[in-house]
């Protein structure tokens, strides 16, 4: 195997090996549980050799926090490839639904939903797995967009019989998402790695070898995170006269990430914090997002691959590690990273991450930012990513002016819409209800009548919607346009008075 020779995770990858080669059909899983650095990555990468060694078919995605926003971004990296020769072969609905969440097609007037996204995710899953087997790589998977995960969540429900292999990792303090109770799972928590394993990380990486004194010293103050030692093992060989057991460790890992930011030249800086903001980061974005920011774009790039807080490959930039950009990002003061995001709505084409930069970089109320957000919201629907927009709809109402009662009525309604699609009619019904307390401008009311009806009904039961519909017969006495469609509803959903639905 290639990556296995310092890794010293015998025990993990035995249970990736038994993962892999479990004879029984059906969809299976590993779950690896771990700190910030303590190499679930790393465990990832030698997993995925260890497949295509079996001669798996290997889809992976890295979750990024600044992708958590970015509808079916992972998406993109799971089946960009792997779809090429099935779409064609796909019903024309699941077709354009995918080819639309991978962004190879403008959406059409007749959106896709989520549904039909899940639906080619299932269709083009079973081909591939008609034959290889497959191993699907969620990494940093709490960071993974929630569109892409209701995706493959969508597919594993309706697998039964396919070789097909689901490997996650996640941090210690996040919640294990709904997808992993659809299949049999086993957890497995990554344990610090001893001194043995430490000495040939920093030989391998570092070119350091460290007295025994100083190893133990090390390994006991980093609690055997490979993150952590790397990091310090860098601050020991900088120090003057070599490493000694006095060793230069900060009290956190926010701390020692900071002291490694801070070592850096303030170009370098910027070129990390470009990179950790962007939610798709190519190089030439990279470069637009540095441009008027310091002298050599492409030089601060360079640096911070050379120096190693950001990695290429194939063009896409990433922070070398998650913990790096987000405490790189965390540093800026509140003026700065509001600067940031400005600049890069301004160069970003994608509505969903021109809204989202506009949101962090202003202060509620902004009617400019409620227009891009309502912008992003539609965006976000038309490629069936509902729980995106969603987000987005909510973002839009807080940042609606109060005084713009007919924009704040309109998106409060596209909020409780979208949140009803997702299935949170509680939720939903909260909008409703400030809607109601508001007084919504009367053609509002009309058009929305079977909406809020249908969803009181069944976020509250039959007994609030019926007394929405006898509240609104009543005042609605002058407005014969409304009385006539509350009693349509009427005739529906009852109005308490006998005949209902019920």
């Amino acid at each position: 195997m290639r990556t296995r020779g310092w890794l010293a995770r015998e025990r993990e990858l035995a249970a990736v090996g038994r993962l892999l080669d479990e004879p029984d059909d059906g969809p299976r899983g590993l779950l690896m549980v771990g700190e910030p650095g303590i190499g679930k990555t790393t465990v990832c990468a030698a997993a995925m050799d260890l497949a295509g060694d079996r001669g798996y078919l290997v889809l992976a995605t890295r979750g990024s926090q600044s992708e958590t926003g970015l509808s079916f971004a992972g998406l993109t990296d799971l089946l960009d490839e792997a779809a090429d020769g099935l779409l064609r072969e796909l019903p024309e609905p699941q077709r354009i639904a995918l080819e639309v969440a991978l962004a190879r097609r403008m959406p059409g007037p007749a959106a896709g939903g989520q549904r039909e996204v899940g639906m080619a995710v299932l269709a083009v899953l079973r081909r591939l797995c008609e034959h290889r087997q497959v191993l699907i790589v969620l990494d940093d998977v709490s960071w993974v967009d929630t569109p892409t995960v209701e995706a493959v969540r969508f597919a594993l429900r309706r697998m039964r019989t396919e070789p097909i292999r689901i490997l996650g990792t996640l941090r210690l303090d996040q919640i294990a998402s709904a997808l992993w109770r659809e299949i049999p799972v086993d957890e497995l928590r990554l344990e610090p790695l001893n001194a043995g394993a430490i000495e040939q990380l920093l030989s391998s990486r570092l070119d350091l070898t460290l007295p025994p004194r100083v190893l133990r010293a090390l390994v006991e103050r980093t609690a055997g995170n490979p993150f952590w030692a790397l990091e310090v093992g860098r601050a020991l060989a900088r120090q003057p006269g070599g490493p000694t057991i006095d060793l230069p460790l900060p009290a956190s890992l926010i701390a020692v990430v900071t002291e490694r930011l801070t070592g850096l030249e303030a170009s370098t800086r910027a070129a990390l914090i470009a990179v950790s903001a962007l939610a798709d980061p190519t190089v030439s974005l990279a470069l637009q997002a540095l441009d008027s920011v310091v002298a050599n774009p492409g030089k601060a790039l360079d640096v911070a691959v050379t120096v190693g807080v950001v990695v290429e490959t194939a063009g896409k930039l990433r922070p070398a590690h998650p913990l790096l950009g987000y405490a790189a990002l965390e540093a800026l003061p509140p003026g700065g990273r509001s600067a940031l995001h400005r600049r890069l709505a301004e160069i970003v084409k994608d509505p969903e991450q021109r809204a989202r930069h506009m949101a962090v970089a202003a202060e509620p109320p902004d009617a400019e930012v409620a227009v891009a957000l309502d912008e992003g919201a539609s965006v976000a629907r038309a490629r069936g990513a509902t729980g995106g927009a969603a987000e987005l709809v909510e973002l839009a109402v807080d940042f609606t002016p109060p005084d713009d009662r007919w924009a704040l009525c309109r998106r409060r309604l596209e909020a409780a819409e979208v949140l009803y699609a997702v299935g949170e009619p509680e939720r939903a019904a909260r909008y409703v209800d400030e809607n109601e307390s508001a007084d919504m401008p009367p053609d509002l009311r009309r058009r929305t009548l079977p909406f809020r009806t249908e969803l009181t009904y069944w976020a509250r039961g039959a007994p609030a919607a019926q007394e929405l519909i006898r509240c609104t017969i009543a005042e609605a006495r002058d407005d014969q346009h409304l009385h006539a469609v509350a009693l349509a509803m009427a005739s529906d959903v009852g109005d308490g008075r006998g005949g209902d639905r019920d």
